[in-house]
């Protein structure tokens, strides 16, 4: 049977958490079972419309427990592109486009995120089926998504982990969840990354010395980033808008991180800082002890 993106969702679905499955053969009674186990609705009730749309027959779906039904001809057509065991399962050969509605089921079962912005940020999904990881790593990146691959220690699974932020941002444009507490989750991800880049395009120049200035004795203003390009466009807005000189130092912090700082320290160019109402409340008290006048 062709994929289309409604089979390839229930081929996602069947390797991560369904079961496609018949009697063994020393057993009488026979039986061909297929179905989804997931407490999630909206999971289970995209699995039953998307089966209805490949085989025309639509899945019980027993809320917070599965969606199943019984079928002999169904269960050899799906077996044309099995196993479904969770560790023999194999990542089929898909178009992209249905790539991405398969990688989507397989995460919505069995993927999760961490979100914790003072630690780190990233996407995992966890499986015993070692052998298919790098083939899921592999059309992950069709997507420009990156990806690593970790065996867990005194377990037989690993663990494939997306992160960094640009991967994550792709993994949301182009593939994200179904899965409405994980879609949610995943927004907050990223919506917690700090944006280091300084858009001066949505903020004046005032206003944004008024909020990074910091105060060096005697009566040096330093504004700190870890980007260089930052302080260089901040450097050329103060000339062009102001008149005010300054320049770009490299420090490197005790940790040996790298950082950046304009430094504006001659006395008539700090007093054009004063002038133009370029520094806040706070920095000015401290200026004002050093008796620089406006």
């Amino acid at each position: 049977m062709k994929f289309n993106k409604n089979l390839s969702t229930i081929h996602g679905y069947l390797c991560a958490d369904g079961y496609v499955c018949t009697n063994l053969p020393h057993q009488k009674h026979k039986y061909y079972s297929i179905g989804l186990r997931n407490q999630n609705y909206t999971l289970l009730k995209d699995f039953q419309d998307n089966f209805y749309k490949v085989f025309k027959v639509r899945p019980k779906l027993i809320k917070g427990q599965r969606c199943r039904l019984y079928s002999k001809g169904i269960y050899y057509i799906l077996m044309e592109n099995g196993p479904y065991h969770s560790n023999n399962w194999r990542y089929p050969y898909l178009s992209k486009e249905n790539s991405r509605y398969w990688l989507r089921a397989l995460f919505d079962c069995e993927g999760w995120i961490i979100a914790d912005k003072r630690k780190t940020r990233s996407i995992c999904l966890e499986s015993i089926n070692r052998k298919q990881l790098p083939a899921i790593q592999k059309a992950l990146r069709n997507f420009k998504i990156n990806s690593k691959i970790y065996p867990r220690k005194n377990r037989k699974t690993a663990t494939l982990t997306i992160p960094d932020k640009q991967s994550i941002i792709n993994f949301e444009k182009e593939i994200s969840f179904l899965h409405p507490k994980k879609k949610e989750k995943l927004r907050r991800c990223i919506e917690s990354f700090i944006d280091y880049n300084w858009d001066f395009s949505k903020t004046d120049v005032k206003r944004f010395m008024k909020e990074k200035s910091r105060f060096k004795k005697p009566y040096t203003i330093r504004i700190f980033s870890i980007i260089k390009e930052n302080l260089e466009k901040l450097s050329i807005l103060l000339k062009e808008e102001y008149n005010i000189e300054s320049k770009i130092y490299k420090e490197k912090s005790g940790y040996g991180t790298i950082y950046y700082y304009i430094s504006i320290h001659k006395k008539s160019e700090v007093n054009k800082l004063v002038n133009y109402n370029l520094l806040s409340n706070k920095v000015m008290f401290k200026l004002n002890k050093t008796f620089i006048s406006p």
